[in-house]
């Protein structure tokens, strides 16, 4: 019974993370990772910068 409940409760986590995937492309990329805009979560230091094809989290090259 204890089994079920974890199996369970494992499969309810795992599809609401993928849910939020969905939702937000991805929550938070990394660099090289697709992103949507500035506003997106990229790691400190880096800014959703475009070279042509795609925004990617990249090195903030400054002003």
């Amino acid at each position: 019974m204890n089994r079920f409940f974890i199996l369970l409760l494992l499969v309810v986590i795992l599809s609401h993370a993928k849910a939020e995937d969905k939702g937000y492309r991805g929550s938070c990329p990394s660099l090289g990772k697709p992103c949507n805009s500035n506003k997106d979560c990229c790691p400190y230091g880096e800014r959703c910068l475009s070279a042509g094809e795609g925004y990617f989290c990249k090195e903030d090259p400054g002003p």
